[in-house]
């Protein structure tokens, strides 16, 4: 019996040895009061409830469940929590209720230190039940399962400057001892709970005006006697409604973390690790899952000035997203008016219905054109003669108006137009023809046109057989001044203007 007593007493040892009289929580960044008594309220008014399972698969693995609720009240200025954890790890067993309170001394509307202390009662098992052994006397160390119950306290710390967040606390502040007594002998067991320390900072860097949130932080714990190990975390949060975070546990393995507000009221999140140790091949990871719920309509928290910060912070972000969109669509408008700004510049006043007027008269514009037309080429004296244009001079260019007046802006001065323009008919002579109608109306506008765009001066004459209005820029008997203004009328046409290519008539 003493053999077997004395094994279970290395075997706590050990257990106590590795840290694991204080529960291993993953969650801890969205709910800091699982692991510090003065972060009670720091969320506003909430319920969490938390199940781990560790190491799954592996016999005796720890798990544990915790169910905290906590909230603000006197204007925020005090804050009050109640956390209830189970934690069983093989043949240990613990339970404990504590009651927290917490006072906010707001420093500056920037400065802000929550002290926090959390009082309460646990219970630790031995749960002999679970024991396998080889020797079945073994089993019978004590007659059945063992409890003990003990008072514990636990305190904190929490400071608070715009997104920096730092917090220290102690557990087993009062070093609970717990007494077992052998039902065969006067043989009796007992040990205590050792203090734990822990500290976290962290800090939140807002992105694109608080739509994305990234956040590093570091988690340092440790217990009397041990060395302290760490945890260094990145998370990422989406218009404070999806996160993730990845976290590394020195010398114990990863894990990483999703969550989501499902509503206002409600989130959920879940946890997977493994462990870089051996024993991460004895097992199929480790499971947490987190399930929180907001008090109040609103889900605000209380209603408090931290709940309303977050809340100011939430509608910063909505505006900001909003403003986005509509900087957005004011761009695509802009670009659109910019289209339709170009195109009226493009379109001609006037032009498209003297198209539309013109095109009835295609046929027999193109048949008078071909029986009319003076072409050089077809006069070898006089292609030998048309002289060429010196290198030197330029061409005159006409320059575009910067912008074109739509229909709805004064219309253009009249050109100037031959009073007996109507009456004129052909002489004999050589006309450089630019456009030709049968409507007096419409060589006019075609004229006024000619006039707005190009700055133009043109004439109109009949020809010989009073069935056209000829809309002509010279008119001589010298055929190579012709062929020299034909080319430069040519060179004008920068807009498309013309009813086919300007010509040389001659009857």
């Amino acid at each position: 019996m003493k053999r077997g007593l004395l094994l279970l007493t290395i075997l706590l040892g050990s257990l106590m040895s590795q840290g694991q009289q204080t529960p291993v929580i993953e969650h801890y960044l969205q709910n800091q009061y699982f692991i510090n008594p003065a972060a009670a309220g720091l969320n506003g008014n909430i319920a969490h409830l938390l199940v781990h399972k560790q190491w799954h698969g592996f016999t005796g693995a720890p798990e544990t469940q915790v169910f905290t609720i906590d909230g603000n009240f006197n204007r925020d200025k005090m804050a009050l929590g109640f956390t209830v954890i189970n934690d069983q790890t093989n043949i240990l067993g613990s339970t404990g209720g504590y009651l927290s309170y917490v006072y906010n001394v707001s420093i500056t509307s920037k400065h802000k230190i929550r002290f926090g202390l959390s009082s309460g009662i646990v219970q630790n098992r031995l749960i002999f039940n679970n024991i396998i052994a080889e020797d079945e006397s073994e089993m019978q160390l004590f007659y059945n399962n063992q409890n003990a119950t003990n008072f514990d306290a636990k305190a904190g710390i929490h400071y608070k400057f715009n997104e920096l967040q730092l917090g220290f606390a102690i557990s087993n502040l009062l070093s609970p001892k717990f007494r077992y007594e052998n039902n065969f002998s006067s043989d009796s067991l007992s040990f205590l709970n050792i203090p734990h320390f822990n500290a976290n900072a962290q800090y939140n860097f807002l992105l694109k005006g608080g739509k994305w949130g990234l956040m590093p932080s570091i988690y340092i714990k440790g217990a009397q006697g041990t060395p302290f190990i760490f945890e260094g975390a990145i998370s990422a949060e989406y218009k404070k409604k999806f996160r993730g975070t990845l976290k590394y546990h020195h010398d114990i393995g990863y894990s990483a973390m999703i969550g989501a507000n499902i509503t206002k009221q409600l989130l959920l999140g879940y946890s997977y690790g493994i462990s870089s140790q051996e024993i991460g091949t004895q097992n199929s990871g480790t499971h947490e899952i987190l399930i929180g719920y907001k008090i109040g309509k609103s889900g605000s928290g209380g209603g408090g000035s931290d709940a309303n910060f977050r809340k100011l912070e939430e509608q910063n972000a909505e505006l900001y997203e909003r403003t986005d969109a509509l900087e957005q669509d004011n761009l695509t408008i802009k670009e659109e008016l910019e289209k339709q700004k170009a195109l009226l510049k493009e379109k001609i006043y006037g032009l498209e219905e003297l198209k539309k007027a013109l095109e009835k008269e295609r046929a027999d514009r193109e048949k008078m054109i071909s029986e009319f037309e003076f072409k050089p080429s077809n006069n070898p004296s006089l292609e030998s003669e048309e002289p060429t244009e010196p290198e030197n001079i330029e061409s005159e260019t006409i320059e575009p108006e910067q912008s074109s007046p739509s229909a709805e802006e004064e219309k253009p001065k009249e050109p100037e137009v031959n009073e007996d323009s109507s009456d004129k008919i052909v002489e004999g002579d050589l006309y450089v023809v630019v456009g030709a109608t049968r409507e007096m109306k419409e060589a006019q506008n075609f004229q006024k046109i000619l006039t707005r765009e190009y700055k133009l001066k043109t004439r109109i004459v009949r020809n010989s057989r009073a069935s056209w209005f000829l809309i002509y820029t010279l008119e001589t008997n010298d055929k190579k001044e012709a062929s020299k203004e034909l080319k430069r009328v040519k060179k004008v046409n920068t807009k498309d203007i013309y009813f086919g290519k300007p010509w040389i008539y001659f009857e």
